[in-house]
């Protein structure tokens, strides 16, 4: 296990997976093993919640279909609607396989918001450390406080919505990890978020290593939910690539910037001059906020543009929260970005303007991920995808879609595994929360 020093808290997004980031020198790795432990993956988009006989019945042909007959590990992951699904099959779960079931925001591709998506491993998954959810009444402890002797109760700790958090790590200790924040599940489940273990019948090669003879249903987090873990896949193939896309409009013209001057997440002085002022003098922000490829005709509500900074080398992007105006002020001159943000003079930086409007249609999203080499329906190969999904509320523009890709009820789509989450993921170190952004593993054996 991690050390009790560098397990997860999870009251912070970006602080919650720093101890466990490993940054990645490159998203292609090879096996340089003569075995291939091979993966396989399935997803089923716009389905009704099922009864734990139906989810295993589902799980059960798709292994036969995709001739992984005898897995070692299995991961379930479901929109928040079939957190319930999740739970309940998890409680009965008796299979040889170690289970991992988790809720998330969607499912890709389109951040399917009715849907589940399942990946079976031929190696073991290795639970390298959790975070036990808390009870109701320990987190309403947490937040009044204890009584004194008089009846007087004192709050240490001010009311938040935690946030839990599914860390992968695939291959060895220098690879990088794959975070996703969970959903929230107050009202499918009652709990905060939905995330549960189950050990099978086999052991792992963590506790192999703890106690020969242990039996692994006794694991003191089996069928316990979790608030937060970070599990270790040993591989999903020989070869891994990767692949990224963003819908994003280029604001620095192709020209890179150095930051000359910063403080914690604020840039001061962009090439020695004032920061703000290179967003104050950007003509496409001054644009009318419209996309000039709608059609006029069908009048849609767009979600609100976001200008995102890309500070080093690490890919990450950060969205500028505050800037500009005031021009008494010191700070007047400064760019605010995502608190996650710790830019530092001789950074190379860059901005970028999203583009909602391109997400809500549904004919220019599907040809958006064909111009990016993204495959709607399954292929030969595994595909393992992060999305950034839109929040919930901008979703009711879709008039009855349960995504941003309209899917026939009881969609099976082979090879293809994922999550979306409205609050981005995590690379390694870098962060990816554009809206639409998204991330793929391609896996070939």
């Amino acid at each position: 296990m991690i050390p009790a020093t560098q397990r997860i808290h999870s009251k912070s997004w970006t602080r919650t997976i720093k101890p466990l980031v490993r940054i990645a020198r490159s998203y292609t790795s090879s096996s340089s093993s003569s075995t291939v432990v091979t993966a396989a993956a399935t997803s089923l988009l716009n389905t009704p919640p099922l009864a734990p006989a139906a989810l295993s019945a589902f799980l059960g042909a798709a292994q036969s279909r995709l001739a992984i007959n005898s897995p070692s590990s299995i991961v379930v992951l479901a929109s928040p609607g079939l957190a319930p699904s999740l739970v309940a099959f998890a409680e009965s779960y008796t299979g040889a396989p170690s289970l991992v079931v988790a809720a998330v925001d969607g499912i890709p591709l389109g951040a399917q918001r009715n849907a589940l998506s399942a990946l079976f491993l031929n190696s073991p998954l290795a639970l390298e450390d959790a975070l036990p959810l808390q009870s109701n009444e320990q987190q309403q402890l947490e937040v009044l406080g204890r009584p004194s002797a008089r009846g007087v109760r004192t709050a240490r700790n001010p009311w938040t919505l935690d946030h839990g958090v599914l860390a992968v790590r695939v291959g060895d200790q220098d690879a990088p990890d794959f975070a996703v924040q969970l959903a929230s599940t107050l009202f499918e489940t009652g709990t905060q978020t939905t995330l549960m273990y189950v050990p099978g019948t086999t052991l792992d090669k963590s506790q192999q290593n703890q106690n020969q003879n242990q039996n692994q249903n006794q694991h003191p987090l089996a069928r316990k939910l979790l608030a937060s873990a970070h599990i270790h896949v040993a591989s999903l193939g020989s070869r891994v690539t990767a692949h990224s896309c963003a819908p994003l409009r280029d604001l620095s013209e192709g020209q890179t910037h150095a930051v000359t001057a910063a403080k914690s997440n604020m840039v001061k002085q962009i090439d020695g001059k004032s920061a703000a002022g290179f967003l104050e003098r950007s003509v496409a922000l001054m644009e009318p906020h419209k996309d000039a490829n709608a059609d006029v005709s069908v009048p849609v509500h767009v979600p609100e543009r976001k200008v995102f900074a890309q500070v080093g080398v690490d890919g990450s992007r950060y969205e500028v929260i505050a800037g500009g105006g005031g021009a008494w002020s010191a700070r007047s001159r400064m760019l605010v970005l995502d608190p996650g943000a710790s830019p530092i003079a001789g950074d190379s930086i860059s901005f970028w303007l999203s583009e909602p409007g391109l997400l809500f249609d549904e004919t220019r999203y599907a040809r958006y991920l064909e111009q990016n080499g993204v495959e709607l329906k399954g292929n030969n190969g595994l595909r393992i995808a992060l999305e950034c999904a839109p929040v919930v509320e901008d979703l009711e523009i879709l008039n009855g879609r349960s995504g941003l890709l309209n899917v026939p009820e009881a969609t099976v789509v082979d090879n293809l595994f994922g999550a979306s989450c409205e609050n981005g993921f995590l690379v390694g170190s870098a962060k990816h929360s554009v809206p639409g952004e998204l991330f793929e593993l391609r896996v070939s054996n």
